[in-house]
């Protein structure tokens, strides 16, 4: 089976939402509309719906972006007004992470994997060749 993936947060205001991954985060808007936004986020679409009156808001769950060059994605991010919890930080077993939040406190996350030669690359194999195979099809 061939499929696409799709992602939904629920804002408390959606413009304010749009604004924040477009231009801080810096994802292409695919599509805006008065009850929903819509984001390419690479293999996944991320999309952003008005948040229900007794729903939780901004838990639960938690996005994150993997990123070649972490040290330039946080520069970048930081450079058009992400407020990041702390700077990069090296995580055993995992790699390097900087954790963010978006307007209505979701948990974002960049994401360096370690590389070939690194021994926590081992950890995370499985997770790194099946990233290599999604960028390996989407570049056709």
């Amino acid at each position: 089976m061939r499929c696409s993936a799709r992602f939904g947060l629920y804002s408390t205001d959606i413009p304010r939402a749009v604004a924040f991954y477009r231009d801080a985060v810096g994802l292409p808007l695919l599509e805006e509309a008065e009850d929903a936004a819509h984001f390419d986020a690479g293999n996944i679409r991320l999309s952003i719906h008005p948040a229900r009156r007794d729903g939780p808001q901004g838990g639960g769950a938690f996005y994150v972006f993997i990123v070649v060059d972490i040290d330039a994605a946080f520069g970048e991010l930081s450079s058009r007004g992400v407020d990041f919890e702390g700077g990069v930080t090296d995580e055993p077993f995992v790699g390097r992470i900087a954790g963010f939040r978006d307007p209505d406190g979701h948990e974002l996350f960049l994401w360096q994997m370690p590389r070939e030669g690194e021994p926590e690359l081992e950890h995370v194999r499985p997770h790194a060749a099946h990233y290599a195979k999604l960028r390996e099809a989407l570049s056709r």
